[in-house]
């Protein structure tokens, strides 16, 4: 997806909440994170400054996310009781 100020961005929920694609029983996909080189040759390269910056904000997010994950948790629980 494109951001309507040109920045691109994908986020598969179906991955994240364990809806994995699946071919004859298996699970086809075996990354849990799915990150092609299309994705680093559109940051320029995996030795690129823009590749950096990405793989830092990750790393940061990910630990926000962890740090808060007792919250994502209650919200998730919160969810399942009405679906």
């Amino acid at each position: 997806m494109i951001s309507e100020t040109g920045h691109f961005f994908h986020i598969d929920f179906g991955h994240f909440l364990g809806n994995w694609q699946k071919w004859k029983g298996l699970k086809r996909d075996r990354a849990p994170f799915v990150f092609t080189p299309e994705l680093a040759y559109v940051m320029g390269g995996k030795n690129s400054p823009d590749f950096e910056r990405f793989c830092k904000l990750c790393a940061k997010a990910y630990n926000i996310v962890r740090k808060n994950s007792h919250i994502i948790m209650n919200m998730f629980s919160l969810v399942s009781k009405y679906v």
